[in-house]
């Protein structure tokens, strides 16, 4: 033997030796659990040695009670992790049964626990709202974080962005986790203005002759789709593989894209090797929150790696993820459940403790989740943490507390590595390759060519007026944001028969000075109409000559008689009161009466210099001034 091997053959014979010492004890002291994991994944490798480590823990730490580990390799297949958790329950008399990475795993060793009355304990996220899965498998505890959380988390990250569209793609299984994380996700992208244009759907590909080729085929349909804002929500690590090689190979990671992928997605694509992560240059992950500072998992991370290695020595991530802590966390729950002797489950769902992954209490047999989720970066070979996200408190940078907010693009700034960008947003869409222009009809015989007119240049049409340039102007605007490839078509006809080549498809819209009609409305939508029609009437306009003397055109002949009648009386009356007493008005006749009109003139116009004599004349002046006020 290999003096290099001794070390690994020691521990190996430690471990092996760990787990049998107490076979043979009293079965009253040993609880058996059963566990069903993809032994072949990366993540059911980590969840291996976390349950060991579990067991290791509890057996040394305990002396009356020790915990007897069976192993079963489900292969991702749902009907052989049925067959294990009867084998397990009938063979190895397990009295719990832990595992299951896939709801659909799940619910079939759920239903053979209920008719064994022995709990569950089911590393999948449900695809069943937890009042019903708890009346339909009432001893299924479910240890799976909720996806309701992170298809929030990803909704927000699109929000922030405002990308408008995207492409979903997901495998789907028999439990129909796909379609209800799809449905989640539709629920968090409620008013945000932004909707998912085209869904990729993939089968498991162990039944696929040619997997590659196959995704590369279902990838070629996404060429005529605009958008390039993908969100992966489930797939294999067959799937994840083939997946990102065809997305290299089309183009779909370029300076335009942006790939988001859920937490159990991000956790398979960590857990593979770099070549795999490499594939993935730019992609924003999801993950559950765990405090990777703690005590105890640093102790844990401790004991993890070198029997990791041991085990799996060609492996090169040898850090602990989310799905080895949860194991961790699982055997825990059991361990500390086996304290008090009253009913295993009902031990299980009062768990009220501190694990790897944060505190463990139990709602309607579900983990309660705290919402909170790291967002990384996938940069190569490695990955960059770029901050988290809570319905809370919203997007938090890592670098400090007060760095937060509920728009992504405001709070993690310049620090996300986008496909093909290091720096700047990318647009989310891109020009396809096969995309129809839309044919826009302008009417050619028009009447008003400053709202339109077609001019030909070398073979050529030029569309100018009104109409053409605020068209084109609203074209700017749209093209902030997705492309509006588009060609003008000159019709020759009347108005309604262009109307009539609208209704037939024959266009995809008109542009032109088209008058707004009921009858015309009833098949075509129009805009706001900029200019009002309707019958006018053209008038001879005569000129008013000198406007200076406007003032008189109100008084007509009875109007000046009457004023110059009162005028004479007034004037009688004050030479009447005036002439023996005033010597302004005395003199010959002429000279009074002159006076005496001059003085009843000007008081229509400026004060006099000279008063009147006597309070009377003074009151006949005041009564004749409002007569011509």
């Amino acid at each position: 033997m290999s003096f290099k091997l001794i070390p690994k053959f020691l521990l190996l014979s430690i471990i092996l030796l760990s787990f049998n010492e107490f076979a043979t004890a009293d079965d009253s002291n040993v609880t058996r659990i059963g566990v069903i994991i993809d032994a072949h994944s990366p993540n059911g490798r980590q969840q291996e040695i976390a349950i060991k480590i579990a067991a290791q823990s509890f057996n040394q730490s305990s002396d009356f009670h020790k915990l007897f580990i069976h192993f079963k390799n489900s292969t991702a297949d749902p009907l052989q992790a049925a067959r294990a958790a009867e084998e397990l329950i009938q063979t190895d008399h397990a009295e719990v049964i832990i595992g299951m990475d896939s709801w659909q795993e799940a619910t079939l060793v759920a239903e053979i626990g209920n008719r064994a009355q022995i709990p569950v304990l089911s590393f999948a996220a449900a695809a069943t709202e937890a009042h019903l899965a708890q009346l339909q498998w009432p001893f299924l505890v479910q240890m799976g974080s909720d996806f309701s959380g992170q298809m929030k988390c990803i909704g927000e990250i699109i929000r922030s962005y405002n990308w408008k569209k995207l492409i979903v793609v997901y495998q789907e299984d028999t439990g129909g986790t796909g379609r209800t994380m799809l449905a989640r996700l539709s629920d968090a992208l409620q008013g945000s203005g932004s909707e998912i244009e085209h869904r990729l759907v993939f089968p498991p590909l162990v039944s696929i002759e040619d997997p590659n080729g196959f995704v590369l085929k279902k990838m070629t349909e996404l060429i005529g789709k605009q958008s390039r804002v993908f969100v992966v929500l489930q797939a294999s690590l067959s799937l994840v593989i083939h997946l990102f090689e065809a997305a290299n190979e089309l183009g779909f990671i370029g300076k335009d894209s942006v790939w988001i992928i859920s937490g159990s997605v991000s956790s398979t694509l960590r857990s593979s090797n770099t070549s795999i992560i490499t594939l993935a240059k730019g992609v924003i992950g999801i993950e559950d929150y765990y405090p990777d500072d703690s005590a105890p998992f640093r102790e844990f991370k401790s004991k993890f790696q070198p029997q990791f290695h041991l085990q799996y020595p060609n492996e090169e991530d040898s850090i602990p993820g989310i799905h080895a802590l949860r194991a961790f966390d699982s055997v825990n729950v059991i361990a500390n459940a086996l304290k008090t002797k009253t009913k295993l489950l009902e031990n299980i769902l009062s768990s009220n403790f501190t694990g790897l992954t944060g505190n463990i209490t139990f709602e309607n047999r579900e983990l309660v989740h705290p919402s909170v989720f790291k967002i990384i970066n996938f940069i190569g070979k490695t990955t960059d943490e770029l901050g988290f996200w809570s319905p809370d408190f919203g997007f938090k940078g890592i670098e400090g507390v007060m760095n937060n907010g509920n728009n992504m693009k405001e709070v993690l700034v310049d620090v996300v590595k986008w496909p093909g960008k290091p720096k700047g947003v990318p647009k989310g869409w891109a020009m396809p390759t096969n995309q129809r222009r839309l044919k826009i009809g302008v009417p050619a015989n028009t009447s008003f060519e400053k709202f339109v007119k077609i001019i030909l240049k070398e073979d050529k049409q030029e569309y100018t007026g009104f109409c053409i340039e605020f068209f084109e102007e609203a074209i700017q605007i749209i093209e902030k944001n997705y492309s509006l490839p588009y060609e003008f078509l000159p019709f020759i006809g009347t108005y309604d028969a262009l109307i009539d080549n609208l209704i037939n498809k024959t266009f995809d819209a008109i542009v032109g000075d088209i008058t707004i009609l009921a009858n015309r409305s009833k098949y075509v939508e129009f805009t706001q109409p900029f200019a009002e029609s309707g019958l006018s009437m053209m008038v001879p306009v005569k000129g008013e000559g000198n406007r200076g003397w406007l003032f008189v055109k109100p008084f007509n002949k009875k109007m000046w008689l009457v004023t110059a009648l009162v005028m004479i009386y007034t004037t009688l009356i004050v030479w009447f009161l005036e002439r023996q007493s005033n010597p302004e008005f005395g003199g010959p006749w002429k000279n009074q009466i002159s006076t005496a009109l001059w003085f009843t003139f000007c008081t229509l116009f400026f004060s006099q210099s000279k008063g009147l004599l006597f309070d009377t004349k003074m009151f006949t002046i005041l009564v004749k001034l409002p007569q011509y006020h």
